[in-house]
């Protein structure tokens, strides 16, 4: 497959360090009203240290002051203690193109003499032409796994040359850079990956591309395949990659252009961390649930395109959007207190699998019918029994309660319905998941290193869990034990 030009130059192309825009354009504002905009003359973006997007919109000073008008501060109508709302900047660039920052947080200004600048905080920018269709589209993400061997080795690759111009801007001035590319040659390899009717290219994008304290990965889609896939199936792609490189991909941006590779359109985004110190994540080592190496690569192609269909037939009737994000922060935080996190997610995930795939939503034993039929005599002694006690509602309610399964039983015929075993150094690993939270803990070191086991040992039973609900019959990798060997998908983690 011949790859463009522009995919060399593409890392958020000349938004990386200094994306401006200036004064020629139509600004408007949201709930920035601190902010004069009529009287801006450039917003400057930028990502800071942790790849935060920080924007910058500068005044000159010494600008014609005719153009000033009355502007009211934000501040002027607020009362102590109110919310202050993010707020929205609008870009007019041209008739079809439009570029907006949004939510924006105002973190106060600075002056001197040539010049005032107000400083925001900012989530989410994008820009596009309306007038024109994407083609291709390319996710940019960081977090990516440093043993990702089936994208190195890859079943495609590609080749192509780069000699040209760079040329800048300033203003209203154009230029050329003495510096000049030299023409060279790139070659590399990308996992190509068949997705219902249509397919995804996932590439390493190597050093020079994104932070440097950060493995990145780009997933370009492109209509040539069948078509661009939705954005909620994206979001599906995007867990599922995470789940099986053993990383949480964490989309920073794209880009989009048209049948010419021209570009259309972009989207800068701040990392969405979960709270968690964002480099500390990236330097963390991955845990696939399957072993991948240059022996395996094409069945694990196969694999992850076979299991990827599996996967999003029970994405939503899971609600697993919700339940990687608990995953993810688990794995995350300091062990074992990862244990009530991962246990909660779980829980959460039994439910929806009674409500939507059992149907058995209320977690009965008997079905109700029945059992309203069998326990009718029964409430009628109860309330012979207890009319002049007070407590009659409160001993029928009990009653009532008797055909619903308690959590053991829940897990018990899950595991039953899933077809998936469960040996004892997983049980107990499940009975501590409650202790963590109780501020139960030992810091001796044999205790504490049996605590850190079982936290081990509970990640692989949600990885043997997700296997199996997508019907997946080989090997998994069990982090539980010394040395991670690889077991079937039916022998339990842990020492049995």
């Amino acid at each position: 497959m011949k790859r463009s030009v522009v995919d060399k130059l593409l890392w958020e192309e000349n938004v990386l360090e200094n994306y401006n825009v200036y004064s020629g354009e139509e600004i408007e504002q949201e709930n920035l009203n601190d902010i004069p905009v009529n009287l801006i003359s450039s917003i400057r973006v930028c990502r800071d240290e942790n790849y935060n997007l920080k924007v910058t919109c500068k005044r000159d000073r010494s600008q014609n002051t005719e153009k000033e008008v009355e502007w009211k501060s934000a501040n002027d109508n607020l009362e102590l203690g109110e919310f202050i709302n993010p707020g929205t900047l609008k870009i007019h660039v041209y008739e079809s193109y439009n570029i907006e920052l949004t939510p924006c947080i105002y973190r106060g200004d600075s002056f001197s003499e040539e010049k005032v600048e107000y400083y925001l905080d900012c989530y989410h920018i994008e820009g596009c032409d309306s007038s024109k269709e994407t083609m291709v589209l390319k996710e940019w993400f960081i977090n990516g796994s440093n043993n990702t061997t089936f994208i190195i080795l890859g079943n495609e690759k590609y080749e192509y040359e780069i000699s040209q111009v760079i040329k800048g801007t300033w203003g209203s001035l154009e230029f050329e850079n003495d510096d000049k590319l030299n023409q060279t040659s790139h070659y590399g390899r990308f996992a190509h990956i068949k997705y219902k009717d249509t397919a995804f290219d996932i590439e390493l994008v190597g050093a020079g591309y994104g932070p440097d304290w950060s493995n990145n990965i780009s997933i370009t889609y492109n209509q040539k395949y069948g078509r661009i896939p939705s954005e909620e199936e994206r979001g599906i792609i995007h867990d599922y990659l995470s789940f099986i490189i053993g990383k949480r991909l964490i989309y920073i941006g794209e880009s989009s252009y048209d049948g010419q590779g021209n570009k259309i359109g972009f989207v800068m985004e701040a990392p969405n961390n979960l709270g968690l110190d964002i480099r500390e994540l990236c330097s963390k080592s991955p845990t696939p649930p399957i072993q991948h190496t240059y022996r395996n690569v094409k069945d694990f192609i196969s694999i992850i395109e076979k299991q990827l269909d599996s996967f999003e037939e029970i994405y939503n009737k899971l609600n697993l959007k919700s339940f990687f994000l608990s995953y993810w922060y688990a794995k995350g935080i300091l062990k074992p207190y990862d244990l009530p996190i991962l246990a909660g997610a779980l829980e959460e995930l039994i439910r929806q699998w009674y409500k939507n795939i059992e149907k058995n939503k209320d977690t009965v034993l008997i079905k109700k019918a029945e059992f309203n039929k069998r326990i009718k005599p029964v409430k009628e002694l109860v309330i012979e029994q207890f009319k002049d006690t007070g407590y009659e509602q409160r001993m029928l309610d009990s009653i009532g309660n008797i055909n619903r399964m308690s959590v053991t039983e829940r897990f018990e015929n899950f595991f039953i319905g899933i077809n998936m075993p469960v040996g004892k150094e997983e049980r107990k690993a499940m009975a501590a998941r409650n202790r963590p939270a109780h501020g139960n803990i030992s810091y001796d070191i044999d205790s504490y290193k049996n605590q850190i086991l079982q936290s081990e040992i509970y990640d692989r039973i949600i990885a043997r869990i997700i296997l199996c609900l997508i019907n997946y019959d080989g090997e998994y990798i069990d982090y539980g034990m010394v040395g991670y060997p690889q077991k079937n998908i039916k022998v339990p983690s842990g020492k049995e």
